[in-house]
């Protein structure tokens, strides 16, 4: 690899340790979809390449058991940009932090590349009221992160989608139990060609319409284990929302004439 873009992803890395920035992991290849959070401690050079050390991730005051070996996938934002690396853990240990408590760690194989996702969030195109889309939603158990159990079940319309996430309405009443951090599976048909994606979300955002009487929701994709389907899925996404938007311009170019 080029030896500025390794010096690049050092100096992210390294900095993501000194200010002790908040991640995002989750265990690759065994069927489970949760995320656990931590934050970046130390990032050791050594000959064989870099080591990261990361706080051990708790759930309910417990350390969630993970052992050396396992893949893990890491997320976190970096001046206004979202990284994510796969990686593998090491090992764990105990780091001693500058108030002198000692803390659970891991030590994972630091990556050579940190791709960033930054244009998905903005590449968005409206989806037109008389042509609507239906959606169906699966909205998960917990709240914390995303589980194989469903809670309920929703629909909706899409209004507006993109390569990092999308909207929707729903009826108001019916949305008792979709929230903001609310993880939920989503399904619908893209019009141009019936093909069916479907995909795992975050709730990020909310709005209530009490004069339409119906409520309004965005979601960010969450990446899941079945890695093929969630690009597939991503990608028809892309070409739907670029051919929508070459469309628009079309109209508006000819109106100008």
């Amino acid at each position: 690899m080029n030896a500025n873009k390794v010096s690049e992803v050092t100096a992210i890395l390294s900095n993501a340790c000194e200010r002790n920035l908040p991640l995002s992991l989750r265990v690759v290849g065994d069927g489970m979809t949760e995320e656990h959070h931590s934050r970046f401690l130390l990032l050791e050079e050594t000959k064989g390449g870099g080591i990261i050390i990361i706080e051990a991730p708790t759930s309910k005051g417990s350390v969630v058991l993970m052992r050396p070996g396992q893949e893990v996938r890491v997320s976190f934002s970096h001046n206004r940009q979202k990284r994510i690396f796969s990686s593998q853990l090491l090992g764990r240990g105990k780091v001693k932090l500058n108030s002198g408590t000692a803390v659970p760690s891991l030590e994972l194989l630091a990556p050579t590349h940190l791709p960033s996702n930054e244009r998905r969030g903005f590449y968005r195109v409206f989806v037109n009221h008389g042509s609507p889309i239906p959606v169906s939603l699966g909205v998960l158990a917990d709240r914390n992160g995303p589980a194989s159990r469903v809670r309920t079940r929703e629909k909706g319309f899409l209004t507006d989608i993109g390569g990092g996430g999308l909207g929707f309405r729903v009826a108001e009443g019916k949305s008792l139990l979709l929230s903001v951090g609310v993880h939920v599976l989503i399904s619908f048909k893209l019009p141009e060609n019936g093909q069916k994606i479907n995909l795992m979300g975050r709730v990020c955002f909310s709005l209530r319409r009490t004069d339409l009487r119906e409520v309004f929701f965005g979601v960010q994709f969450v990446s899941v284990d079945s890695e093929v389907e969630y690009k597939q899925g991503v990608d028809s996404i892309l070409r739907f929302a670029a051919t929508r938007q070459r469309e628009s311009l079309s109209k508006r170019i000819e109106g100008g004439h």
